[in-house]
């Protein structure tokens, strides 16, 4: 580490413990929160509904256990990463609640296995660093309970092992600093060896902690390569664990304030429809909404004990709301669902390739389970920012925006990603929500296009049909005096790690540049209706410093024989204005000084298939109806913005795109000067 490296880091650190940008939404918050007339119900949902859906995901596994003990997913046919690990830490909890006696030998068979894996450095896909904390709370439980012979085994083989030996990310494999947040699950899991007596010290955490601070935003989200949304929930969880196991050190006080920070910016995040954010890789698997459950329920139960009980009731009601985002696909009428989508398992529609059925399905009911150890069902529940409503909230270290409206407004949430991660998401409006309305049924996230230059590690999803060329959201494209179609949802970022070098700040000194400054402007922030505006000015070419990869690229960079700009345009103004009525976006471009744009163009994905449930799609240019499941999309042209201005051209385009919730369909209104759109979703009437 350089010496002004360490110098920016500290300084970082430092502004970290002064900085704090989420008080003013927090207070604009309480002071709705106090003048609300939002219409809300309890969820209803207690803490033993987390233990039905831990013991029926165990129970459906149960049968794929071989011999050994080793759980096999029936369309790997194989034992697979964390799988025997989330088996048996699920089972104990289960055990404990007095649940799955029948399974009882099963679960110490695992048990036996996967402590035997660990020991012995053979866990599946050199996967160790994840299950350690899952056996150290199964020893934790089961010892008690189990003959003293077993106990011992498990005990000498859970002491038995050198975490810089085990474990997949350590220094010994790569630098510090791009150590990500496989960390915070070792560093959880050698506290609870430290704290049962089986390991000597903490030597390990004290290593690798301070290196995790600096990925921490100043609204205290984690910052995991390419700000997935899914490992700042994970990663969070993993180190509250870590301080709930009891660990001190010069870094505890601050990674204590970053913690209770990011969990009240995480409220913010949450759509209406009680779903996390979207965003990233492991995106729209069940067990996203679980750990965002189990980070509120664990906050909750703290908030409650420090008499705080107002916050502890917001965050126990975001957590039963997360958690009933996830029962309709477990309770799927064909087979239990670990995604947001009907394809069939075998497909693997939307899973990339470290996701398996059986391993990402334990995974989310061992943290059912652990929901169940840190809830407390005598909290009463206090409306959430997604359902007071009335905010915007810009996270620019994740190039991301979110808005909500209360009940009062219609509850509608909407998402929009500044600068996506390529082969995974789409730059632009990726998110449109409504309470209690299916996510996928207008957009739950941006459709990918397709990657040519990406890591193996990051690969993107696989799909159950080829992606379209380019990534698509719900945005707008133009054309340039040559003829050619450009869009916003085609500006993202390949660059899978930016840790190298930090500021004083906290950003990247070396950050992969986006041809786009933004900003973000909050109009009007009523529970009732929110308006903001997000203005896109293209940066001048020659601060790009891009050496042009593909056509895309070049169209991006600046052709000094040609015109400034993307594409001949030089700045993008997009309006939302959010009421009861729906979502209604403005889109005005503005051309470069030697820029001339032809056309313009609304693009809109609606669903087509789920996997399993189709929808039925009419109406003409002057409104589109989609009809799915008993629910109502609607897409509908406002009035012209000027006087005479020719109506605008439909076209339905044949091919279908694929992202992880189903396979979408594509509008496109033509028009020649700006455009206005209202998206609605109702009831079927």
């Amino acid at each position: 580490m350089t010496e002004d490296y360490a110098l920016n880091e500290a300084a970082y650190l430092e502004l970290l413990c002064k900085n704090d940008p989420t008080v003013p939404l927090v207070d604009h918050f309480s002071l709705l929160l106090e003048e609300s007339e939002a219409v809300w119900e309890p969820t209803g949902i207690d803490a033993s509904q987390y233990l039905d859906q831990a013991e029926d995901i165990l129970r459906q596994f149960a049968v794929c256990q071989n011999q050994d003990g080793g759980i096999i997913d029936p369309y790997a046919g194989a034992e697979k990463e964390f799988v025997t690990a989330s088996y048996v830490k699920t089972g104990a909890i289960l055990l404990q609640a007095g649940r799955c006696d029948d399974l009882r030998e099963s679960i110490l068979l695992a048990m036996d296995l996967a402590c035997r894996q660990l020991g012995t450095n053979t866990v599946p896909d050199a996967h160790g660093d994840f299950v350690t904390h899952m056996l150290m709370l199964a020893y934790r439980i089961l010892s008690p309970d189990t003959q003293g012979n077993r106990v011992e085994a498990w005990k000498n083989h859970l002491s038995g092992f050198d975490p810089e030996l085990v474990y997949s990310q350590v220094e010994r494999r790569m630098p510090l600093k791009n150590i990500r947040n496989w960390a915070t699950y070792s560093m959880h899991g050698e506290m609870m060896r430290y704290k049962e007596g089986v390991s000597a010290d903490k030597r390990f955490i004290d290593k690798y902690l301070p290196p995790q601070m600096t990925r921490f935003t100043p609204e205290g989200l984690y910052r995991d390569p390419n700000v997935a949304a899914t490992y700042d929930l994970a990663a969070r969880d993993q180190l509250s664990g870590l301080l709930k196991e009891g660990y001190t050190s010069e870094f505890t006080p601050l990674l204590e304030l970053l913690l209770h920070r990011g969990m009240r910016t995480m409220l913010f995040m949450q759509s209406s429809t009680g779903e996390s954010s979207c965003g990233g890789r492991s995106n729209q698997f069940i067990w996203n909404e679980l750990t965002f459950a189990h980070l509120c329920e664990r906050e909750a139960t703290r908030l409650w004990a420090n008499n705080e009980t107002k916050w502890a009731g917001v965050f126990k009601r975001a957590a039963r709301r997360a958690f009933s985002a996830t029962l309709r696909w477990r309770a799927d009428s064909l087979m239990p669902r670990l995604n947001k989508s009907r394809f069939h398992p075998e497909k693997r529609h939307g899973m990339e390739f470290y996701a398996y059925y059986a391993n990402y399905s334990l995974y989310a009911a061992q943290i059912a389970a652990s929901c169940y150890l840190s809830a407390n069902d005598l909290i009463p529940e206090v409306p959430t920012p997604s359902d007071i409503g009335g905010y915007v909230m810009n996270l620019p270290a994740f190039n991301r925006t979110y808005a909500t409206t209360g009940s009062t407004g219609g509850n509608y949430h909407v998402m929009l990603d500044h600068y996506a991660q390529r082969g995974h998401d789409a730059t632009g409006f990726v998110r449109l929500h409504r309470a209690h309305m299916p996510g996928e049924l207008a957009l739950s996230v941006g459709i990918p296009g397709k990657e040519r230059n990406e890591s193996l590690v990051y690969v993107r999803p696989h799909l159950a049909m080829p992606s379209p060329e380019w990534p698509v959201s719900i945005g707008v494209t133009w054309r340039d005096g040559f003829g050619v179609w450009h869009s916003l949802a085609q500006s993202g970022r390949s660059k899978q790690e930016v840790f190298s070098e930090l500021g004083p700040d906290g950003n990247p000194l070396k950050p992969e540049i986006s041809p786009w400054d933004f900003r973000v402007e909050a109009k009007d922030t009523q529970s009732g209706t929110v308006e903001f505006q997000v203005i896109y000015t293209a940066k001048d070419p020659a601060a790009l410093d891009i050496e042009p990869a593909d056509d895309f690229e070049r169209s991006v960079v600046k052709d000094r024989n040609h015109t400034m700009g993307v594409g001949g345009c030089q700045e993008i103004r997009e309006t939302y204005h959010m009421h009861a009525g729906g979502v209604e976006v403005e889109w005005e471009l503005i051309p470069a000084s030697d820029g001339i744009l032809t056309a313009i163009a609304a693009v809109i994905p609606f669903l087509e298939s789920n996997g399993v449930d189709g929808s039925e799609i009419s109406g003409d240019a002057g409104e589109l109806r989609l009809n799915y499941i008993g629910y109502t999309y609607i897409i509908k042209p406002e009035a012209a913005v000027k006087e005479n201005e020719a109506k605008p051209v439909l076209e339905l385009f044949p091919s279908l795109m694929p992202n992880r919730n189903g396979l979408y369909g594509l509008a496109q209104w033509t028009y020649k000067d700006r455009l206005r759109i209202r998206f609605s979703l109702q009831l079927v009437k």
